[in-house]
């Protein structure tokens, strides 16, 4: 492989990474606005862990493989 694609490779995977976490830190700040009560439940935080931060980790590592 030549430097210059590895180097792509390192820089797309980071930006999939930087839009993981803003996507997370964005869905997380709805939740807490649309079901405030919820927020503070223990099982509603793991479901929260447990579901959507894999789903959308995957949708956006999922992205950066197709690129």
């Amino acid at each position: 492989m030549t430097p210059g694609l590895v180097d792509e490779i390192v820089v797309i995977d980071l930006l999939a990474l930087f839009l993981a976490v803003a996507a997370v830190e964005i869905i997380w700040y709805v939740v807490k606005k649309a079901f405030p009560d919820q927020v503070r439940d223990l099982r509603f935080f793991l479901t929260f862990i447990v579901v959507i931060v894999p789903f959308v980790l995957t949708v956006c590592f999922g992205f950066a493989i197709i690129n």
